[in-house]
Protein backbone atom coordinates (compact mmCIF):
# COMPACT_ATOMS: atom_id res chain seq x y z
CA UNK A 1 0.00 0.00 0.00
CA UNK A 2 2.70 2.36 1.00
CA UNK A 3 4.67 1.34 -2.41
CA UNK A 4 1.28 2.63 -4.29
CA UNK A 5 0.95 5.85 -2.00
CA UNK A 6 4.17 6.78 -3.06
CA UNK A 7 4.12 7.21 -6.23
CA UNK A 8 1.29 10.08 -6.72
CA UNK A 9 3.92 11.78 -4.22
CA UNK A 10 6.74 10.99 -6.37
CA UNK A 11 4.87 12.37 -9.36
CA UNK A 12 3.50 15.55 -7.44
CA UNK A 13 7.04 16.63 -5.74
CA UNK A 14 4.76 16.26 -2.36
CA UNK A 15 3.64 14.72 0.67
CA UNK A 16 0.45 17.17 0.75
CA UNK A 17 -3.10 15.94 -0.14
CA UNK A 18 -4.02 19.29 -0.87
CA UNK A 19 -0.92 19.17 -3.88
CA UNK A 20 -1.36 15.57 -4.60
CA UNK A 21 -5.13 16.80 -5.84
CA UNK A 22 -3.77 20.19 -7.35
CA UNK A 23 -1.21 18.22 -9.67
CA UNK A 24 -3.39 16.37 -11.27
CA UNK A 25 -4.49 17.92 -14.09
CA UNK A 26 -5.11 14.97 -16.07
CA UNK A 27 -5.52 12.31 -12.96
CA UNK A 28 -3.08 9.42 -12.25
CA UNK A 29 -5.00 6.35 -12.75
CA UNK A 30 -4.88 7.20 -16.57
CA UNK A 31 -0.99 7.80 -16.29
CA UNK A 32 -0.51 4.96 -13.55
CA UNK A 33 -3.82 1.80 -13.50
CA UNK A 34 -1.11 -0.59 -12.13
CA UNK A 35 -0.70 1.40 -8.56
CA UNK A 36 -4.00 2.51 -8.51
CA UNK A 37 -5.08 -1.13 -8.55
CA UNK A 38 -2.82 -2.16 -5.76
CA UNK A 39 -4.17 0.80 -3.82
CA UNK A 40 -7.27 -0.49 -4.08
CA UNK A 41 -6.35 -4.70 -3.55
CA UNK A 42 -3.92 -3.47 -0.62
CA UNK A 43 -6.56 -1.19 1.43
CA UNK A 44 -9.12 -4.24 1.02
CA UNK A 45 -7.12 -6.61 2.55
CA UNK A 46 -5.67 -3.72 4.95
CA UNK A 47 -9.68 -3.07 6.26
CA UNK A 48 -10.39 -6.61 5.95
CA UNK A 49 -12.96 -6.98 4.12
CA UNK A 50 -13.74 -9.92 1.42
CA UNK A 51 -12.43 -11.42 -0.36
CA UNK A 52 -9.79 -11.34 2.20
CA UNK A 53 -11.67 -11.01 5.73
CA UNK A 54 -9.48 -13.52 6.86
CA UNK A 55 -9.80 -12.33 10.86
CA UNK A 56 -13.66 -11.99 10.98
CA UNK A 57 -15.55 -14.20 7.68
CA UNK A 58 -19.05 -13.06 7.16
CA UNK A 59 -19.50 -15.84 5.32
CA UNK A 60 -18.80 -18.47 8.37
CA UNK A 61 -22.41 -19.66 10.69
CA UNK A 62 -20.31 -18.78 13.55
CA UNK A 63 -17.87 -15.86 14.10
CA UNK A 64 -16.46 -13.76 16.58
CA UNK A 65 -18.83 -10.73 16.41
CA UNK A 66 -21.63 -12.25 14.61
CA UNK A 67 -22.55 -14.26 18.14
CA UNK A 68 -20.73 -11.96 20.50
CA UNK A 69 -22.55 -8.99 19.82
CA UNK A 70 -26.49 -7.73 18.43
CA UNK A 71 -29.11 -5.13 18.14
CA UNK A 72 -26.71 -1.79 18.38
CA UNK A 73 -23.24 -3.03 19.17
CA UNK A 74 -23.97 -5.47 16.37
CA UNK A 75 -24.90 -2.27 14.22
CA UNK A 76 -21.62 -0.27 15.57
CA UNK A 77 -19.48 -2.99 14.57
CA UNK A 78 -20.92 -2.89 10.85
CA UNK A 79 -21.26 0.63 10.68
CA UNK A 80 -17.61 1.03 11.52
CA UNK A 81 -16.51 -1.70 8.45
CA UNK A 82 -19.02 0.37 6.12
CA UNK A 83 -16.72 3.55 7.48
CA UNK A 84 -13.62 1.88 6.55
CA UNK A 85 -14.96 0.49 3.22
CA UNK A 86 -15.70 4.67 2.69
CA UNK A 87 -12.36 5.31 3.55
CA UNK A 88 -10.68 2.98 1.22
CA UNK A 89 -13.37 4.93 -1.90
CA UNK A 90 -11.87 8.27 0.17
CA UNK A 91 -8.10 7.45 -0.49
CA UNK A 92 -8.48 6.50 -3.80
CA UNK A 93 -9.87 9.32 -5.33
CA UNK A 94 -7.66 11.60 -3.41
CA UNK A 95 -4.32 9.93 -4.58
CA UNK A 96 -5.44 8.36 -8.11
CA UNK A 97 -9.05 10.62 -9.27
CA UNK A 98 -8.25 13.77 -8.72
CA UNK A 99 -9.93 14.14 -5.62
CA UNK A 100 -12.37 17.48 -5.23
CA UNK A 101 -12.01 17.91 -8.77
CA UNK A 102 -13.88 18.64 -11.54
CA UNK A 103 -15.88 20.51 -14.39
CA UNK A 104 -16.39 24.04 -12.69
CA UNK A 105 -14.96 23.75 -9.45
CA UNK A 106 -13.11 26.93 -9.49
CA UNK A 107 -16.21 29.27 -10.24
CA UNK A 108 -18.51 27.08 -7.47
CA UNK A 109 -16.10 25.71 -4.88
CA UNK A 110 -18.71 23.54 -3.45
CA UNK A 111 -19.04 21.61 -6.28
CA UNK A 112 -15.68 20.28 -5.23
CA UNK A 113 -17.73 18.35 -2.10
CA UNK A 114 -20.43 16.37 -4.80
CA UNK A 115 -17.23 15.40 -7.15
CA UNK A 116 -15.42 14.11 -3.95
CA UNK A 117 -18.25 12.45 -2.38
CA UNK A 118 -19.69 11.45 -6.08
CA UNK A 119 -15.62 9.59 -6.30
CA UNK A 120 -15.58 8.30 -2.80
CA UNK A 121 -18.80 6.21 -3.03
CA UNK A 122 -17.48 5.05 -6.28
CA UNK A 123 -14.92 3.13 -4.47
CA UNK A 124 -16.93 2.16 -1.65
CA UNK A 125 -19.44 0.67 -4.54
CA UNK A 126 -16.53 -1.29 -5.66
CA UNK A 127 -15.72 -2.06 -2.39
CA UNK A 128 -19.40 -3.67 -2.05
CA UNK A 129 -19.22 -5.43 -5.27
CA UNK A 130 -15.50 -6.85 -4.76
CA UNK A 131 -17.13 -8.35 -1.26
CA UNK A 132 -20.52 -9.72 -2.60
CA UNK A 133 -18.40 -11.22 -5.93
CA UNK A 134 -15.89 -13.17 -4.98
CA UNK A 135 -15.00 -15.82 -2.65
CA UNK A 136 -12.55 -15.35 0.42
CA UNK A 137 -9.04 -16.37 -0.21
CA UNK A 138 -6.93 -18.84 2.22
CA UNK A 139 -3.80 -17.10 4.84
CA UNK A 140 -1.35 -18.78 2.38
CA UNK A 141 -3.11 -17.41 -1.33
CA UNK A 142 -3.03 -14.24 0.12
CA UNK A 143 0.86 -13.69 1.40
CA UNK A 144 1.78 -15.39 -1.82
CA UNK A 145 -0.67 -12.84 -3.39
CA UNK A 146 0.93 -10.30 -1.73
CA UNK A 147 4.74 -11.16 -1.33
CA UNK A 148 5.33 -12.96 -4.44
CA UNK A 149 3.18 -10.50 -6.67
CA UNK A 150 1.76 -7.34 -5.84
CA UNK A 151 5.28 -6.19 -3.90
CA UNK A 152 7.34 -6.98 -6.90
CA UNK A 153 5.13 -5.45 -9.19
CA UNK A 154 5.10 -2.34 -6.94
CA UNK A 155 8.72 -1.78 -6.87
CA UNK A 156 8.77 -2.59 -10.85
CA UNK A 157 6.56 0.10 -10.53
CA UNK A 158 8.31 2.41 -8.68
CA UNK A 159 11.43 2.03 -9.80
CA UNK A 160 10.50 2.83 -13.98
CA UNK A 161 8.33 5.98 -12.83
CA UNK A 162 11.19 7.29 -10.73
CA UNK A 163 13.48 6.80 -14.01
CA UNK A 164 11.14 7.60 -16.16
CA UNK A 165 10.22 11.26 -14.48
CA UNK A 166 13.59 11.73 -14.29
CA UNK A 167 14.15 11.60 -17.96
CA UNK A 168 10.96 13.77 -18.77
CA UNK A 169 12.39 16.44 -16.62
CA UNK A 170 15.83 16.46 -17.78
CA UNK A 171 15.86 15.52 -20.88
CA UNK A 172 12.12 16.01 -22.80
CA UNK A 173 11.10 19.50 -23.55
CA UNK A 174 7.55 18.06 -23.24
CA UNK A 175 7.89 17.52 -19.51
CA UNK A 176 5.92 20.48 -18.68
CA UNK A 177 3.10 18.83 -20.71
CA UNK A 178 0.24 16.99 -18.08
CA UNK A 179 -0.90 14.90 -21.18
CA UNK A 180 2.29 13.92 -22.78
CA UNK A 181 3.34 13.16 -19.24
CA UNK A 182 0.44 10.97 -18.46
CA UNK A 183 0.59 9.20 -21.88
CA UNK A 184 4.65 8.12 -21.14
CA UNK A 185 3.81 6.97 -17.61
CA UNK A 186 0.80 4.93 -19.10
CA UNK A 187 2.95 2.99 -21.95
CA UNK A 188 5.39 2.47 -19.24
CA UNK A 189 2.38 0.97 -17.09
CA UNK A 190 1.04 -1.34 -20.15
CA UNK A 191 4.53 -2.31 -21.20
CA UNK A 192 4.60 -3.66 -17.48
CA UNK A 193 1.34 -4.98 -17.91
CA UNK A 194 2.21 -7.15 -20.50
CA UNK A 195 5.54 -8.34 -19.55
CA UNK A 196 3.52 -9.43 -16.07
CA UNK A 197 0.67 -11.26 -17.84
CA UNK A 198 3.81 -13.37 -19.70
CA UNK A 199 5.93 -13.92 -16.71
CA UNK A 200 2.45 -15.21 -14.89
CA UNK A 201 1.48 -17.82 -18.28
CA UNK A 202 5.06 -18.82 -18.54
CA UNK A 203 5.09 -19.82 -14.53
CA UNK A 204 1.39 -21.57 -15.19
CA UNK A 205 2.64 -23.51 -17.88
CA UNK A 206 6.04 -24.92 -15.97
CA UNK A 207 3.78 -25.37 -12.86
CA UNK A 208 1.15 -27.50 -14.95
CA UNK A 209 4.59 -29.50 -16.52
CA UNK A 210 5.49 -30.23 -13.53
CA UNK A 211 1.79 -31.45 -12.11
CA UNK A 212 1.39 -33.33 -14.78
CA UNK A 213 4.82 -35.49 -14.43
CA UNK A 214 3.74 -35.77 -10.89
CA UNK A 215 0.51 -37.27 -11.59
CA UNK A 216 2.11 -39.15 -13.95
CA UNK A 217 4.35 -40.54 -11.95
CA UNK A 218 1.81 -41.43 -8.90
CA UNK A 219 0.04 -43.08 -11.86
CA UNK A 220 2.93 -45.42 -12.97
CA UNK A 221 3.55 -46.27 -9.07
CA UNK A 222 0.78 -47.40 -8.71
CA UNK A 223 -0.15 -49.08 -11.63
CA UNK A 224 3.25 -50.71 -10.52
CA UNK A 225 1.94 -51.68 -7.71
Amino acid sequence: MLLALLIPVLLTGSMSVNDIVKAQSVWWVFAMPIPALVLLISNIAEIGRGPFDLIEAESEIVAGFHIEYSGARFAMIFLAEFAHAFTVGALVALFYFGGWRGPGVEAYPYLGILYFLIKAFGGFFVVMWIRATLPRVRIDQMNDFNWKFLVPLSLTVLVVTILLDKALITVTPFAANAWVRAAVHLLANLVIMIGTVQILRSVSQRWQKQETARMQAIAARVAGD
